[in-house]
């Protein structure tokens, strides 16, 4: 069934809605997580303005062309929420046991977990996306799928950690090393294609 132009832009403006809540509110959370509440309003004004152009581009692009738009970017969602999940509990844990920064070796493990898991939800976002490009079918739940997720996710974090820390000892600017990250994905994306 073929949506109405009127439809989509309530479904656009809405989204945008929720997307802005939920950037600004992350953002506003991970201030006051990490103890920087002299951050929370400049965080979740950020959150605002990004989403805002972020989301609203994307709604824009949906009104105008429907669900097109998405049949042709192949949105995995699971790929992504189970990103982020895998993500939080990665880097919360490795917080918990081995502080990230020097300042917070003075905090319990639980509010160690707690700062890296709310860091590790964005990380395994993009990780998930990552993941999502180079594995190029849904993730399926069961237990080959998520075998196949996990070894694409170690693999995705062990490239960008490599290139992270290239960046800090050759000190290359972030542009080369998304000049570096970007041919590396679509290797792996054919590679994987192959196997």
């Amino acid at each position: 069934m073929k949506s109405s132009p009127l439809r989509r832009v309530v479904e656009g403006i809405t989204v945008t809605l929720v997307a802005l809540c939920a950037v600004s509110g992350y953002l506003g959370l991970r201030a006051v997580v990490w103890r920087q509440d002299y951050m929370v309003a400049a965080m979740i004004q950020s959150g605002i303005a990004t989403s805002l152009i972020a989301a609203g581009a994307l709604g824009v692009v949906y009104v105008l062309l429907g669900s097109w738009a998405w049949r042709v970017l192949r949105i995995d969602w699971m790929s992504i929420q189970f990103g982020a999940l895998v993500g939080a509990l990665m880097y919360g844990g490795y917080n918990a046991i081995t502080p990230l920064v020097p300042a917070s070796r003075i905090e319990t493990p639980a509010w160690r977990a707690l700062q890296g898991g709310v860091d590790g939800v964005l990380i395994g976002v993009v990780v998930g996306v990552a993941v999502m490009f180079i594995n190029n079918r849904p993730l399926r739940l069961d237990r080959s799928g998520i075998q196949r997720y996990l070894m694409l996710f170690v693999v995705v974090v062990l490239i960008g950690g490599g290139i992270i820390l290239g960046e800090s000892g050759i000190h290359f600017n972030d542009a080369v090393g998304i000049g570096i990250a970007l041919p590396l994905l679509v290797v792996l994306r054919l590679v994987v294609g192959r196997l």
